[in-house]
């Protein structure tokens, strides 16, 4: 997909023969001599982010930003030109409505086009399950045991130890100090908290009881496959990924999305749209689907990369988004 900027113009085109690169990166043709000559222009768009956005002032005023933006601002300062911008009144790009971004052969038989400025793919977009937004990596080896497990295993070695450092305490056979009284070094409340769990982790000096830990044993296991199912469940990569799933696939009402699906003949593309229709996910507007995805189970987004990879990343950051 191949995002464009149009405008209306009031004069003929020139043609357009050198290309220079701004220090953003952005490839722009045109000819040193052409110059709008201060002409004033008017740029109807819909909002999507991150590519047009509106911003409040403090006074109160409504103005736009975004990526389209600052190309627009950066274009009238090359070529001379004042613009104002005006929103769609039904948020929609005119008759031939598609995806934002898209330049496509339907669209040239209606208006013309710019050189593209940025090349990209279609993403997917999807709600991360609870296994990914579980903690970090400090708390994940946590996650075999349940919370009651964890407490009663610090229960009992709290309970072994102080039980290890009284017997040792009190017995006339302990390990005493220098004077005969009360505990060694080696037995303190400290180092008996140490000597329990070295040995119920099956590690120590060698004088240490040894015996098969089931606590290690129960633990390595199902941390095992704590890693192999977190593993299988990493989200969806692709169309094949969703086709094995149970996963709600929407897409924009009218966008190329859409009537790619609907017109191809491959099987797997028919399937697809297929669980489309039974679903009836179609939706008029990008902030409806995402919303739809944050609310329902098992659910994904089709559309154009740039704004889902976007979408992911705003807060409270509970999306991801993958080609």
């Amino acid at each position: 997909m191949i995002p464009y900027v149009v405008a209306k113009l009031q004069y003929e085109a020139m043609p357009w023969s050198e290309m220079k690169k701004d220090g953003g990166g952005v490839a722009i043709n045109y000819e040193r001599s052409f110059d709008l000559d201060c002409k004033s222009l008017e740029w109807i768009g819909s909002k999507d982010a991150p590519f047009v956005m509106m911003k409040q002032e403090e006074d109160g005023a409504i103005s736009y930003e975004g990526f389209c933006i600052d190309l627009i601002e950066q274009l009238a300062k090359m070529l001379h030109f004042t613009y104002k911008i005006y929103p769609s009144p039904d948020g929609q790009y005119g008759a031939v409505t598609e995806n934002a971004l898209t330049l496509s052969e339907v669209r040239e038989k209606a208006v013309d086009f710019s050189v593209p400025f940025m090349h990209y793919t279609d993403d997917i977009l999807l709600k991360k399950r609870s296994s990914d937004e579980g903690g970090t990596f400090n708390t994940q080896f946590m996650q075999p045991f349940h919370e009651e497990v964890w407490l009663a295993t610090l229960v009992t070695l709290v309970g072994i130890s102080v039980s290890t450092f009284a017997l040792n305490y009190f017995s006339p056979y302990g390990h005493k100090d220098k004077n005969g009284q009360g505990t060694s070094e080696d037995f303190s409340f400290i180092n008996s908290v140490w000597f329990t769990w070295s040995c119920m982790l099956q590690q120590g000096a060698e004088t240490q009881p040894r015996s098969l830990s089931v606590w290690v044993s129960t633990y390595t296991a199902n941390l095992a496959a704590f890693f192999t199912v977190k593993n299988t469940q990493q989200g969806i990569k692709n169309l094949e990924d969703v086709l094995r799933s149970s996963y709600k696939v929407g897409i924009r009402e009218r966008s190329t999305i859409r009537d790619f699906f609907e017109a191809s003949e491959y099987d797997q593309y028919r399937k697809i749209w297929h669980r489309i229709q039974t679903g009836n996910n179609k939706f008029k507007s990008t902030p409806q689907a995402i919303q739809w995805v944050r609310e329902t189970e098992e659910s994904l987004f089709i559309y154009d990369g740039p704004i889902l990879r976007y979408a992911a990343n705003q807060p409270p950051c509970d999306l991801v988004s993958g080609e």
